[in-house]
Formats: structure tokens, sequence, C-alpha cells
């Protein structure tokens, strides 16, 4: 129990304790000398002057959020220090004679202080020595007053800005591990997982979105928005109103291993999040199709036998094209799972005998739209099914040959296994609405703002 003194003795023993701590700890303080903000706000236009932002890059130093300290100030004709609006709108008036400036609050960290006369860089322009930049310090920071100048005169278009996602090892997108939105107009996006991952891009005409596609095993945790700790959910959001950097970090996922059919002899082996219901289905689309099926698919037999010639011409090198196959497996909230090793089962039916050695040929096209396949997977025949490791799932061709043959040097070329996957969903019958085309891709790009 701590004893309680007393009276007078007591009040002098607070005061005495308050002043020798105090200033034992400003004397201890680390001193901040130099000062870097950063600021999309660079010119003053005429009319009424909204919120901005600001940062300090320096150590130590944070800014205070646009509010009831850091805010809008002018500087009259013939005055000699900077003015609050008080109560009125900040507005700007161009009139030739009176400039506008920010004060912005700034706070330091425990232990920290900044000079009288710190050196003041401001978007990397020292303005220490300009009249219009004055510092005011106190005990927790101190005021930074910055001048922009008198009303503009030159176009006022929108300011823009760049947007970077730096998926930090856990993530790519088209292959990319970084990606830069340019020249985006400032917007509040909402930091879910929309925004950050399973809408990453959406094609404006159609609503489709594209995810960025995860490194299996892991799970996002947190973003930093210029350094700044988010969590992912539904309410957290930023004002994008600066060049602006997200950074993702990630934890991992416990995983479960899971064997899933599609109630027509294919089956899968794969591992994934657990505490899930996994859905497998597959679809099969034969290249001995008849007449009637062609019919009953909806597909021309001028299409058809188009579309197999196309799909031929990429995989002839292997061997002879039996059929096409597409593989989706999603949970009970409808997200699909394409990234595996995937350990696939599949019927041996009649059509596909005849031959010594199966493969999947996976076919897609790059973002020039120049066709290529990845390196042929090979299937073994086990007790009537082919069985297999497939990298990802999507659409493949499964071809039959005689002897393995060396991947063809010309036109098509052979990728790893990080290439573009197709998005799920994929409908067999585009293969034969585009003669030349022979698959359709539906291209992850960014948007643009």
């Amino acid at each position: 129990m701590k004893k309680v003194i007393k009276g007078l003795t007591a009040c002098l023993f607070a005061v005495f304790a308050f002043s020798m701590f105090a200033g034992t700890a400003k004397a201890s303080a680390a001193t901040i000398t130099e000062l870097n903000i950063t600021s999309p706000l660079t010119e003053v236009n005429a009319g009424q002057l909204n919120s901005y932002s600001a940062s300090a890059t320096t150590e130590h130093v944070s800014v205070e959020d646009y509010g009831s300290n850091t805010i809008w100030v002018y500087w009259p004709e013939n005055g000699d220090s900077w003015h609050a609006f008080g109560g009125e709108t900040p507005t700007a008036v161009d009139d030739g004679v009176t400039r506008y400036g920010v004060r912005l609050k700034l706070d330091t960290d425990e232990d920290y202080e900044i000079a009288e006369s710190p050196s003041i860089v401001f978007n990397n322009s020292n303005i220490t020595e300009s009249q219009y930049t004055v510092f005011n310090k106190y005990d927790w920071g101190g005021y930074l007053f910055i001048g922009l100048g008198l009303v503009s005169h030159t176009d006022q278009t929108e300011q823009t800005f760049n947007l970077t996602f730096d998926f930090n090892g856990g993530a790519t997108f088209g292959g990319q591990g970084v990606i830069v939105k340019e020249n985006m107009v400032s917007f509040a996006p909402a930091l879910n997982d929309a925004f950050l991952v399973s809408c990453f891009a959406e094609d404006l005409e159609t609503h489709d979105c594209y995810p960025i596609e995860i490194v299996k095993g892991k799970v996002l945790d947190y973003v930093t928005v210029n350094g700044e700790r988010y969590e992912v959910n539904v309410d957290d959001g930023f004002m994008f109103n600066q060049d602006t950097t997200i950074v993702y970090y990630w934890a991992d996922m416990d995983l479960e291993e899971y064997e899933a059919s599609d109630g027509q002899g294919n089956s899968v082996v794969f591992e994934e999040e657990e505490g899930h219901e996994y859905t497998f289905e597959v679809k099969k689309y034969s290249f001995t199709m008849t007449d009637e099926e062609l019919e009953a698919a909806e597909i021309s037999p001028e299409d058809y036998e188009a579309g197999k010639a196309a799909v031929m011409a990429l995989t002839n090198e292997y061997g002879e094209t039996i059929a096409f196959f597409e593989f989706e497996i999603y949970d009970e909230n409808g997200r699909y799972i394409d990234q595996g090793p995937f350990e696939i089962s599949i019927p041996f039916t009649d059509d596909m005998a005849g031959y010594e050695l199966y493969q999947l040929v996976y076919v897609n096209m790059d973002d020039e739209e120049n066709p290529y396949v990845e390196e042929p997977i090979n299937l073994t025949l086990v007790d009537g099914f082919l069985v297999g490791s497939v990298p990802h799932f999507s659409g493949f061709a499964l071809v039959g040959g005689d002897v393995p043959k060396a991947p063809d040097t010309g036109v098509l070329t052979t990728t790893a296994k990080s290439a573009t996957i197709l998005p799920m969903g994929f409908c067999f019958c585009y293969l034969f609405a585009f003669a030349i085309g022979f698959i359709v891709v539906m291209k992850s790009e960014i948007n643009k703002q």
C-alpha cells in the first residue's frame, strides 16, 4: 500500500517531485532539428478550402489529421502573422494580396522534443528561411505554419495520385508482386476483403471481379498505408489523396487434407483451410462429340471443328487431343480454390483408349495475346483411373500419345506454373467461338482512373 502524505507537506512534495522529474525528462529528451513534411497540397485555388492531408517523414513526429488544430490559415495584406478563419468557412479570394497556408499540429513521441528553430523541408524543398514559415514550440510538439502563396491561376484540374500495392511476398496479381495504379483521383476506399483481395480489379462493363492470387497457406492479416497499420475489415478505411503505398502482411493458415468427388467418378485430394466444406466439379468436353450432342450444347458444327483445330494446333506436339477438362473446387461461401497441388483421379473411358502415354496440357494467352502452353503433366493409369498431380486448376486438354515428346521451340512457349490462371467458370463453348482464339482469356486489367 502506498502511504498517503497529507496537508501542506504533501503539496510541497508533489510540486517538488513534478519539477524534479519534469526537469530530468526534459534534459534527457532527444532533440529533433529537422522537420520533413509531405503533402499533395501545393497550391491554393479560389473558393472554399476543403480538408487536406499532410504527413511527417521525420521519425518520432506525427501530424494531426485535419480538424480543430490542423487547419487553413491566411496572411492578410500588410499583415505580420498568420490568422485562423475562426468560425467562418475557410475560403480563398483571388484579390492578389492575401496569402494562404496551413497550420499543422505536430506531436512528438515520448522522450523527444523539437528544437526551437528546426529546419523545415516541405515536399523536398527547404523553406526554413521563408518569412511565411513559422514554428511555435510546445512541450508536446508544436504548431508549424506553411505558406502556399496567393490564389493560383493555373488550370484547376483535379489532382491525381499513384496507388501502390505491395503484396510483400504473399500474393501476386497477373504474376506481379507489386502493382501500381497510376493517375487516380482522390477517393475513400474501405480496407476490406473486396478492395484488397477478392475484387482487386473489376471489369467496368461486365462487373466481373478478379482476385489476387494468394500463396497457398497464407491469409491476409493486416496492411499498412504509408507506414500506418490498418486492420482488414468492413469499417476501416483511409482517404486516398496523396501518393500512397499499401503493404500487405500475412499470417499462416491452418491447412487440412480433404478428398472430394463430383459424383461422376472424378475425385481430388488436396490441402486447404480447415473448417470448410468443399465442392468438386468437373466438366468434360469430348473431341468426338456427335451432331446430337452439339445441338444439345448449342454449338454449331462449324465452330466446333474450328475450335478443335485451334486447340489441336497448340497441343499436337504432345500427341492427339482427346478431350478438354475444366476442374473447379469452391467452398461453401463460393470461394474458388485454384492453387494446388491437386491429386486428381479421372475415370478412364472408351474414348481415351489406345495410347501409351496420357498428359494434361494447360493452354493460355499472355498479356500480349500470344498463346503458350505449360509443361505437360503426366498421368498414370491405375485401376481404371488416370491419376496425377496438377499444380493449379483451370482448363486442360487431355492428350494421348505413344512416347513423350520434347516441347516445340517454335511459336509456342513453355512457361513456369506461375502463369496467369484462367478465371473459374470458363466455358468450353468459348473454344469454338473463335477459330484463331482457341480459348477466351478474361484479362485481369487494372482499372486506371
